[in-house]
């Protein structure tokens, strides 16, 4: 088993030169095609469970700190943590984003040339080692990132838009979206409604609420093609809600709770009598608040 990520054995990575990838005469870097940060199987593997981890989460730091620990448990070879923590620090960079402790571990594996004992027999070393110098750079903010990420432009979505969401059985379920919070984004309410064929906007109205508005980014639903806007009627009589907040420690618990009524976060300490009831403040991620309407399991009715 790999030492956890962040510490780094005096011993250093062991070099893989078998299997063919990227050849240097006699010898190759398995898995490794270029002397980019990403051009190695790990870092692309790393870069598509972060992106359905971003979508999942909708953050990109949660999706980088989940990943981590998925391939913490799996790697199988010491020396493939600093493709690891270069690829993640490439990827959340990249993005205009910052994890202190990663890009720490990230700067060290450089600084150490803990990626380049690898590299030692190849002719490309040089090369290489420029290429994680300017990377070095990019992290201490002193160059820009060599290749930006560039946001798909976003699909705009108005207050009083009704959404389609397509569940995974073929049915739909349907929300509005019916106020803009400046802290926390669109909030929605989902109906109690889940039909096969669309019915009227009037109906999915009057079905009433399913649980109480919830945070989430309906143009990503849009984006993701699972969500459609198929209507639009004026929000009237809005009441904003009452959220809980508070950390979960490893036990599952909460031991100081918070109330949020849109404009102020008051400390409560425990739960007032009632207050279970409140949606707990996050933004669900689009796929997630689709499961939970599919299921009718809320991860966040189990904190207490």
């Amino acid at each position: 088993m790999p030492e956890p990520v962040g510490w780094v054995s005096e011993a250093g990575p062991i070099a893989l030169l078998s299997s063919p990838h990227y050849w240097y005469g006699e010898a190759t870097i398995m898995g490794t095609w270029g002397i980019g940060i990403m051009d190695n199987d790990l870092a692309q593997d790393v870069k598509d469970a972060f992106e359905d981890a971003l979508a999942e989460t909708g953050s990109t730091l949660r999706a980088a700190r989940r990943v981590r620990r998925q391939y913490q448990e799996d790697l199988d070879e010491f020396d493939e943590y600093p493709d690891l923590v270069l690829a993640l620090a490439w990827l959340l960079s990249a993005r205009g984003r910052a994890d202190k402790a990663l890009f720490g571990e990230t700067v060290k594996v450089i600084r150490e040339g803990l990626s380049l004992r690898r590299w030692e027999d190849s002719p490309e070393y040089e090369e290489r080692r420029q290429k994680e110098q300017e990377f070095l750079e990019v992290l201490e903010g002193r160059a820009p990132h060599p290749e930006p990420y560039k946001r798909p432009r976003r699909i705009r979505v108005k207050v009083g838009d009704i959404f389609e969401i397509a569940l995974s059985d073929g049915r739909k379920a349907y929300c509005q979206y019916v106020f803009f919070d400046p802290m926390m984004g669109e909030l929605v309410q989902v109906f109690n409604l889940i039909t096969r064929e669309t019915p009227s906007l009037e109906a999915i109205l009057a079905s009433g609420p399913k649980f109480p508005p919830v945070f989430t980014v309906p143009s990503v639903g849009v984006e993701q093609g699972t969500w459609r806007v198929i209507g639009n009627v004026e929000v009237k009589d809005f009441k904003y809600p009452m959220f809980k907040a508070g950390n979960e420690d490893s036990q599952g618990r909460v031991s100081v709770w918070w109330l949020y009524d849109g404009g102020r976060e008051i400390r409560v300490g425990k739960l007032p009598p009632g207050a279970e009831r409140y949606e707990f403040r996050v933004v669900w991620a689009p796929v997630n608040l689709t499961r939970r309407i599919e299921t009718g399991e809320n991860y966040y009715d189990r904190l207490r």
